[in-house]
């Protein structure tokens, strides 16, 4: 009876998550099919432990695990020699780009593709998840301060590549 209980309730966090999840990941690979292999590859790692988590912080271990299996990917296609830019070139994804009334997610979105992993997954924690400072401290496994200063830094640099283009 217990591993049917699990079943049920892996299946609402699937569904309560899945949508914000991808998107979380999209925004990080720019390839819709490594973002479906990664969310699978979090999920599945996911259901095999919910014995082990605190079902009160699965959504934040959810986010740590595709944290961790980002910063992998990442890897992986380094040692493919794969470049960072290389991969966000031209066959970006479009369908990353959220539109609001006055099209500015559009162009933020576009510089934001620009930044390092790093810079992009702060500023897509913060504004895009909505994630608080002590949130976002347990998914990258920084403290709070390192969180803050990193953000700062994201920002700085975002904004100095849209104020770049603008001249």
């Amino acid at each position: 009876v217990m591993k049917n209980n699990n079943n049920i309730f892996f299946g609402r966090i699937v569904l309560k998550t899945q949508k914000k999840m991808f998107n979380y990941i999209l925004r990080q690979t720019s390839n819709r099919e490594d973002t479906e292999d990664i969310l699978q590859s979090v999920y599945t790692s996911v259901y095999k432990k919910i014995d082990n988590i605190d079902l009160d912080k699965i959504e934040s271990y959810l986010y740590r695990s595709a944290h961790n299996a980002i910063v992998n990917y990442y890897k992986k296609r380094k040692n493919n020699h794969i470049s960072y830019n290389d991969y966000h070139g031209v066959n970006s994804d479009k369908s990353v780009f959220i539109k609001d009334e006055n099209n500015n997610n559009e162009k933020i979105l576009t510089y934001l593709r620009t930044l390092s992993p790093s810079y992009k997954e702060i500023i897509e924690l913060k504004y895009f998840q909505k994630k608080s400072y002590k949130e976002i401290s347990s998914i990258i496994g920084k403290s709070t301060k390192a969180v803050e200063s990193l953000l700062i830094r994201a920002k700085n640099k975002l904004r100095k590549k849209i104020e770049g283009k603008k001249k």
